[in-house]
């Protein structure tokens, strides 16, 4: 049983001229990785900035209440379904006209609208439900375009 360990022969300042000797790399190892650390931090911290459309938080927080409340407020029902077919967005009035519960949102539009409402809407079929020319499908892609070349459903 080994109940303690000592080491001779290493002088102290052996150790330090070994540490001396390497510490200019050492240096120049740390400050590199604090460079590429702070770059790549800078570009994600622009590419989460672009995608957010520059918006500063507190700009996105009084979009995000100005948004809740215009939706909320309307007398109307409002239902918006995605390019999937799939709910994305119920206000409380369409839940109460539709009797759907509050976890009807990325439910498919055919469990919250029925089939005969949401037949339009559900990928694939806008063109058979609109007039021709109204909606194609992208060149190249399989998202539709209307009138103006802006694809639905995306920005």
């Amino acid at each position: 049983m080994i109940f303690g360990m000592a080491s001779v022969g290493i002088l102290e300042e052996a150790l330090r001229a070994d540490l001396y000797k390497v510490l200019p790399e050492l240096v120049i190892w740390l400050v590199g990785a604090a460079l590429v650390g702070t770059a790549g931090a800078m570009v994600i911290s622009r590419m989460v900035w672009r995608r957010i459309h520059r918006l500063e938080p507190e700009e996105i927080a009084s979009l995000l209440e100005t948004h809740d409340a215009m939706l909320h407020g309307i007398g109307e029902g409002v239902v918006a379904v995605d390019v999937l077919g799939a709910v994305a967005l119920v206000n409380d009035e369409a839940r109460r006209l539709l009797g759907a519960d509050d976890d009807s949102v990325a439910s498919p539009a055919t469990e919250v609208l029925g089939p005969a409402m949401a037949v339009p809407w559900c990928p694939g079929a806008l063109p058979r439900h609109h007039p021709p020319g109204c909606c194609e499908p992208a060149h190249g892609q399989e998202h539709y375009r209307g009138r103006e070349g802006h694809p639905f459903g995306h920005r």
